[in-house]
């Protein structure tokens, strides 16, 4: 019967033992969070301060254009996000649109964000609403800073937006407080059609994005037309500490974490052994 030691030296097996590995440290803490220790990057704390500084009974713009594919990287920070915006609705008296204009997934998707928000004591109608999957991307959310109703003469469920109580009085960007947009796209589309009219009446904008398109963003973060951003999963798990609400975005990270430990400790071995190997003679040199 093979020993292990035999079993071991042989290259296909240290591969595999190395996988098995991969797979137990990516897969425990998806199961099971640590909470590691994480950076949280200042744009994230600037996009939470902005959200947790609406005044009482500000309006909160939700605009949810992320898909499918996209869900592992943003899902974190928009789920965060919803979860903060609601918080508000409760202790503040804050009021949410919640809308999506680039593809109808992101309806969907926005309807299992507002699933792991506690509703508890919150009236639809009254205290949000979700007007879904308005068609026209770029037209719809230019027209949204001047006439919602117009663009969205019903809600998501067939109600009248005219007939909502907690539209009454909202129906342009002069009653907005907050804008915020997840998009797995181009972000300059939100500072093309909301930056001119938000920056004149000093509305934050927020944008929660994919990390390979964070560079397009930064001019316009410096030049203050977006005012913060979202930076993927990292973004996602930082804001979930800060609401102190671990979930996805830290249970990605921690299996990131522990996969690169990995990583650095097969390194590690690796030369160990190879520098051994060099300084230690055969044994019949030896004899």
């Amino acid at each position: 019967m093979m020993s292990f030691k035999e079993w071991f030296t042989r290259r296909e097996n240290q591969d595999r033992t190395i996988f098995v590995l991969y797979l137990i440290l990516i897969a425990y803490p998806m199961l099971r969070p640590m909470g590691l220790p994480i950076p949280i990057e200042e744009p994230t704390i600037k996009s939470y301060e902005l959200l947790e500084n609406v005044p009482e009974g500000g309006v909160i713009v939700l605009v949810s254009d992320e898909g499918f594919p996209s869900w592992a990287e943003l899902g974190a920070g928009e789920v965060a996000v919803y979860r903060h915006a609601f918080k508000k609705v409760r202790e503040d008296g804050c009021k949410i649109i919640c809308l999506t204009c680039y593809e109808i997934a992101g309806k969907i998707l926005t309807e299992r964000s507002i699933s792991q928000v506690d509703l508890t004591g919150l009236k639809y109608g009254e205290d949000w609403v979700q007007l879904g999957y308005i068609p026209g991307y770029e037209a719809v959310l230019s027209a949204m800073t001047d006439d919602l109703k117009g663009i969205a003469p019903v809600d998501q469920f067939g109600t009248p937006t005219k007939d909502i109580p907690m539209l009454k009085d909202i129906n342009s960007i002069d009653d907005y407080d907050y804008l915020y947009a997840c998009t797995y796209t181009a972000m300059d589309v939100y500072i093309r059609q909301w930056g001119e009219k938000a920056l004149a009446r000093e509305i934050p904008i927020v944008i929660n994005m994919l990390s390979g398109t964070v560079p397009l963003a930064m001019p316009y973060y410096r030049a203050g037309t977006m005012t913060a951003y979202l930076n993927s999963i990292t973004a996602g798990a930082g804001y979930e500490k800060l609401i102190g609400r671990p979930g996805m975005g830290a249970a990605l990270m921690d299996a990131q974490s522990t996969a690169h430990l990995l990583g650095i400790g097969v390194i590690i071995v690796a030369q160990v052994a190879f520098v051994i190997k060099l300084t230690t003679k055969p044994k019949e040199e030896k004899e």
